[in-house]
């Protein structure tokens, strides 16, 4: 912004001295085409605006770039802090299910009770128990023997 304000001056200054140091009419060549007996003024004016329109696209262009990379650098910024939060949050998974594993390896394994049975005389005994000491357990034995 300072730089147009400068700019700016620069002209003016430029612009007020030229019109005090020449004609009042004079001629001006654009690109090979010849204007004859111009008012010093307006060409004064004319080169002013020119000068001014310049330096706000010279100024306008810079800023915008400036601001595309500031974008651009705070897109890079942001998306390497959520990579890092994400590396952290999979430590921190990992390191749960590594505890996990740890208290699972530490515990001793705890199986689940036999179920129990209601014998004749009315004392519980475990389904592996019901399989050797039930009352049809005399045929599979037998039939092991060969008897019947």
């Amino acid at each position: 912004m300072v730089r147009l304000i400068v700019n700016i001056v620069f002209l003016v200054i430029l612009a007020v001295f030229i019109a005090l140091n020449a004609p009042y009419k004079t001629s001006v060549n654009i690109f090979g085409f010849r204007i004859e007996e111009v008012s010093v003024v307006a060409v004064i004016i004319v080169t002013l605006v020119i000068g001014v329109v310049y330096s706000f696209f010279f100024y306008a262009s810079n800023y915008l770039l400036r601001a595309k990379k500031q974008k651009l650098k705070q897109k890079a910024q942001d998306t390497r802090q959520k990579a890092k939060q994400l590396e952290e949050k999979e430590q921190d998974i990992q390191s749960v299910a590594l505890e996990r594993a740890d208290r699972d390896a530490s515990e001793p394994a705890v199986s689940k009770p036999a179920r129990s049975v209601a014998t004749r005389s009315g004392t519980p005994r475990s389904a592996a128990a019901k399989g050797r000491n039930s009352v049809f357990s005399f045929l599979k034995r037998d039939a092991k023997k060969g008897k019947r």
